[in-house]
């Protein structure tokens, strides 16, 4: 069996912060990343705490999915080899792009939500930069 090679970012909630200051402060604490999105395009997805999904020990995880276009590209941070932005077609399609854990689930999740969001809300629009055409509108819906 080929090894998993990314993981999504995480960090553990401090003492006193609740979880999304904790969401709010991994996501800034990543070198080369910017502010957090702005509350309307942010949130939490699910929690996932099933026993053996980390296999050093029991660990709860609350997922976040935030929504940006033109993201600067992600740099590691300390104890990371790499960092980077994978397609989600692209994910899981040979052993380079293979996730840690439970780490596919948890994108698969955010996918969905993600499909499901763009159905009753302007989320589409913030992919692209204005002005827009429809064309660029109608590509929007139909990579998500």
């Amino acid at each position: 069996m080929v090894p998993p090679v990314g993981a999504l970012p995480g960090s553990f909630v401090r003492q006193d912060e609740n979880l999304d200051a904790a969401a709010v402060r991994t996501l800034e604490q990543r070198p080369g990343s910017s502010s957090c999105p702005a509350a309307s395009a942010w949130g939490q997805l699910q929690s996932y705490g099933a026993p053996g999904r980390d296999p050093r020990g029991r660990v709860i995880s609350v997922a976040y999915v935030a929504f940006g276009a033109n993201l600067a590209a992600p740099r590691p941070r300390r104890g990371v080899q790499a960092a980077r932005f994978w397609p989600v077609r692209d994910l899981g399609a040979d052993p380079m792009t293979a996730l840690a854990f439970d780490h596919m689930t948890i994108v698969r999740a955010a996918v969905e939500r993600t499909r499901s969001k763009i159905e009753y809300t302007a989320l589409a629009t913030t992919f692209l930069s204005e002005p827009f055409s429809l064309s660029e509108l109608r590509t929007v819906y139909e990579e998500i």
